[in-house]
Formats: C-alpha cells, structure tokens, sequence
C-alpha cells in the first residue's frame, strides 16, 4: 500500500505532460512514468506471477507495450488505471501460457474474508489459516478469487482475460466460496 506521500504525490502528478512527452518518445518521461506509478502496479503483477523476477519481466514488457500503444490514451489522468490493466493482462497472459494459475498472497485475504463473511457473520478465522484454506482450492479457483475480489474485475472482464463466458466465471467463483467455505467449517 502506498504511504501518504506517494498517493499524494501521485495526485500532484501532471499525468498529461507526462503521457505526451513519453507519446513523442522522451525517454526520462517514459522513466518518470514508470516511477511514478510502479508502485501501485507491481502488487497486483506480484500477486499474479507470485515470483519477483516474473513479476519485474512482465512489468517490463507491459510497461513497454503501454508506451507504444499510448495513442489509445484518451484520458491521460486515468494513465496508471489503464497501465496497471496493461500489467494484469500481460500477468494473466504469462501464467495462462505456463498453464500455472496458482495465484495466492496473503495480503488479499481479508477481503476473501469479507466475502465469506457475507453468509455468517459468527465466521472468524486468522488470515493465515485463511490463506492455506485458499490455497487448498484448485488453482483456477484461486484464479477467479485473486481477479474478481483484488483486481475488482467484473466476471465479464475475467471471462474475456481467461478465454471463458461471464456466466462461467460467475459459476467458478460461487462454487470457489462454496467450497471455501466447506474447507473452513462454515457449511457443510
């Protein structure tokens, strides 16, 4: 999470200069836009890849992408929003590849937490027992927790990251709570 100096600096951040200066190919714009949102981007790729030098490679090859598709950018406030969905396709892109959709950190758990919550609220459980209930699912499940519940992506963008219908992705996360919740004791 970022401190309060860097949100706010991020805040102050003159997004469009910045995107047309890196636009006209100013490399120390490309620099101060990696820097400035980097931050930000890399949990999620990290809570994808679950592996460091993964996660650098894949920032550096969306990062590289962004830039050259940056003449999409109609909005260049919402830079870091779309550069960070640049990073989390290209991380879904890598993982599908390598057919390893184990996707697991335990930062995320409480809002699984949250959510499982949502049918009984007697349910209490530490996040670490939580995080190795999760990581018992099988790995597309964990797949469509990760997506839905840390990057906020509606099943319909899951569906169209993962090659599946909406209505699949909508299905898989509800038998993933399900079975979630079994795992832990909450239903039976």
């Amino acid at each position: 999470m970022a401190s309060y100096y860097q949100t706010n600096r991020l805040v102050q951040t003159n997004w469009a200069e910045i995107v047309q200066r890196c636009k006209s190919g100013d490399r120390h714009a490309q620099s101060e836009a990696y820097r400035q949102s980097w931050r930000i981007i890399y949990p999620s790729v990290y809570l994808i890849m679950r592996n460091r030098e993964d996660a650098e490679d894949v920032m550096q090859e969306a990062y590289i992408k962004g830039f050259n598709k940056l003449a999409d950018l109609t909005a260049p406030e919402k830079y870091v929003a779309w550069q960070k969905m640049i990073c989390v396709r290209e991380a879904i892109s890598r993982v599908r590849r390598k057919k390893n959709f184990t996707i697991l950190f335990p930062e995320f758990n409480e809002n699984i937490k949250d959510q499982v919550e949502e049918k009984d609220e007697r349910y209490d459980i530490p996040t670490e027992q939580l995080a190795k209930h999760i990581g018992k699912l099988p790995q597309g499940y964990q797949m469509i927790i990760q997506l839905h519940i840390m990057e906020k992506m509606s099943h319909q963008e899951i569906g169209d990251q993962l090659g599946i219908g909406a209505s699949t992705s909508r299905s898989q996360y509800s038998r993933a709570l399900t079975k979630l919740r079994k795992e832990i004791g909450v239903e039976k």
